[in-house]
């Protein structure tokens, strides 16, 4: 598999590709979302690794191991998101990077998912961060760069700057998820993505959260956003739909 050849197929502008998120607890809980997983319905996979109460990173590679024997060649992100970043790991920055370092050392490609955040000068971890996303590409990995605001939706021109810089770092797909606090923030986002799109050379994935924002999760008419997400059992991130509702609007049967 090959990031360049997804960008091509499955990551294209407005494409909607549905990203099935499993977020297990345990070895057992994925290898039981594994099997009644409904394979035919959804383009790639997303393994929520915070939602993991044993996060060593044996248990990790045993997670990943178990995923590549069921899916066969169908691309994975790999997300192991902090508290501080609207996510469920407790690990500290220290622990989170050196079970990234691991995870990348995997022969089987996937896309690793890293929040903008630990690329700013002013992280103490920024040249750690800057190491480990040359590696993952070196190794034919993928790497997803996330911005996330769970507060607003921030003015266009700063957005606009977060997905340059995303793109500046080496990001192969750029992602911006942030709060709508009314419609105008919606058709807001999906206005800049399209303007994105046009200034940007990679693929983007823009996400209004919360109630408000679901129609970016699926209109394709005035988003430019390649990707969307959905849960496999519970919703885990507000205003996500589920699969059948997701797939219905995409106009998928």
């Amino acid at each position: 598999m090959d990031i360049q050849k997804l960008k091509k197929t499955l990551f294209q502008e407005s494409a909607f590709s549905i990203c099935l998120t499993l977020s297990p607890r345990s070895l057992e809980e994925l290898q039981e979302h594994l099997f009644v997983l409904p394979w035919d319905q959804v383009d790639l996979l997303e393994w929520r690794g915070d939602y993991m109460e044993d996060p060593r990173i044996q248990v990790f590679q045993e997670g990943f191991r178990k995923i590549k024997e069921a899916s066969g060649h169908r691309p994975l992100i790999f997300t192991l998101r902090a508290k501080e970043e609207g996510g469920q790991s407790a690990l500290r920055d220290e622990a989170l990077l050196q079970v990234r370092q691991a995870l990348i050392k995997e022969k089987e490609f996937f896309i690793l998912d890293l929040e903008s955040r630990y690329f700013l000068s002013e992280h103490p971890m920024a040249f750690a961060y800057h190491r480990l996303l040359e590696d993952a590409k070196k190794r034919g990995h993928g790497v997803l760069l996330s911005y996330h605001n769970f507060t607003e939706t921030p003015a266009d021109e700063v957005l606009l700057e977060i997905l340059r810089k995303q793109q500046k770092l080496g990001g192969d797909l750029l992602k911006v998820a942030v709060l709508a606090e009314k419609t105008e923030d919606v058709e807001r986002l999906m206005a800049l993505s399209h303007a994105a799109s046009r200034k940007l050379e990679q693929p983007i994935i823009a996400i209004s959260m919360g109630e408000k924002g679901m129609v970016s999760r699926f209109d394709g008419k005035n988003s430019a956003s390649c990707m969307t997400y959905v849960g496999l059992t519970e919703e885990v991130a507000p205003g996500q739909l589920s699969l059948a509702e997701l797939r219905e609007k995409l106009g998928r049967k």
